[in-house]
């Protein structure tokens, strides 16, 4: 099999995707690659459509999980309780 001609995505760069699912505090989001990146719930002011395009900074790809971290552009420092 051939491996996807999409490239891995970069740590600390921006991706545009389409949001599949909001589950708990998750937004799990279709980057364009084999596995989905999530954005933490918190990070939006309401929960986003499903079907919306977001555009998002890449963090890292967890391999343990199979996912991207993914935040949305300028939110990652708007977190105004680290405790939960």
């Amino acid at each position: 099999a051939l491996a996807p001609a999409t490239a891995e995505l970069a740590p600390d760069t921006r991706a545009q995707g389409r949001v599949v699912s909001v589950h708990q505090d998750n937004v799990f989001v279709d980057v364009g690659q084999p596995v989905q990146g999530i954005v933490p719930l918190r990070q939006f002011t309401e929960p986003p459509a499903i079907g919306a395009l977001l555009e998002v900074n890449v963090n890292r790809f967890d391999s343990e999980e199979g996912f991207y971290e993914l935040s949305l552009p300028g939110g990652a420092v708007a977190i105004g309780d680290w405790s939960q």
